[in-house]
């Protein structure tokens, strides 16, 4: 509910500290080299974009999406999702994939 971010100044500040609760099962994607259709991926709901304002270069991490769902099986489909608008990504593949289709 509160990012690391947000609790950091609330600490640093003197306040009480949010909720760090989950909000449901996540996966980070990170953004490497291009940026991709980053329209798209801000067209998706579950999708959540942090770009780092750097320029394009190989092996540079450019930035990166969250990706949230309320079960695995939904969470594997949309990291898919996201990936294809990713150029250069790899095959998405993970350990989750069985559970998924369980």
């Amino acid at each position: 509910m509160t990012s690391q971010f947000e609790n950091h100044i609330r600490a640093v500040s003197g306040h009480p500290l949010g909720s760090v609760e989950p909000r449901g099962l996540s996966c980070m994607i990170n953004i490497i080299a291009e940026h991709g259709d980053v329209e798209r991926l801000l067209e998706l709901p579950y999708a959540h974009v942090h770009l780092y304002n750097k320029g394009e270069r190989p092996g540079r991490k450019l930035g990166h999406v969250n990706v949230l769902a309320d079960n695995y099986a939904e969470l594997v489909w949309r990291v898919r999702n996201c990936v294809q608008f990713l150029p250069g990504s790899p095959e998405f593949s993970s350990s989750l994939d069985s559970i998924s289709k369980g």
